[in-house]
């Protein structure tokens, strides 16, 4: 995927973020507001990476230049809080040999951190007695778990118990036949409080 207004040139930008998605899961992981974005830029010219240490390269993020400089193949930012939930960077290199700059763009899409609750039972009708339940981030911005709090409510009530992190186990042997059971999983970054 690349664009350029050379004949035999091409530009391949990347991306990637510290935000969390779970070992298994296999999208793109979504950089959340407050995420670091790292993007790195290359030059194929006929076939082979170009040296770009010589050319001013130009950063660009919702088409305000925040960086330049000379050989400036990669860049981190920041993602911010968006109307349109989207990063959109453009790297800009810089030619004087040629008639012609390099330009590229990138459309970053913002992601919301958010917690899916895994039960292996039929929705309609929840068997009884121990039940587990787990509760699986998406798009945090943490490394790891290790900054992650969870919190569990039952039917408006708050409950612990199951001993992983993100589990919980919950005896429903004296519940009622056909009975109704809410479940909420809240998660807190520890390192940043107003992200749950």
């Amino acid at each position: 995927e690349a664009n350029a207004q050379r004949q035999n040139a091409m530009i391949l930008l990347t991306w990637r973020t510290n935000a969390y998605t779970p070992p298994a899961y296999r999208g793109a992981t979504l950089p959340a507001a407050g995420a670091l974005l790292e993007v790195a830029v290359e030059l194929i010219e006929n076939g082979k990476v170009a040296d770009l240490s010589g050319k001013e390269i130009r950063w660009f993020v919702n088409n305000e230049l925040k960086k330049s400089g000379a050989g400036m193949k990669l860049f981190s930012f920041t993602a911010g809080l968006t109307k349109k939930n989207v990063e959109a960077v453009r790297v800009l290199i810089i030619d004087e040999g040629e008639s012609l700059d390099l330009e590229r763009g990138v459309v970053i899409p913002l992601g919301r951190p958010e917690i899916i609750i895994e039960a292996p039972y039929p929705r309609t009708a929840l068997p009884k007695g121990n039940l587990s339940f787990r509760a699986v981030p998406y798009f945090f911005n943490i490394a790891d778990l290790t900054h992650f709090v969870l919190t569990w409510s039952a039917n408006g009530e708050r409950v612990t118990g199951g001993g992983d992190l993100n589990q919980i186990t919950l005896d429903t042997s004296a519940a009622e036949s056909g009975g109704r059971l809410t479940l909420e999983a809240r998660g807190v970054n520890t390192k940043n409080e107003f992200e749950f």
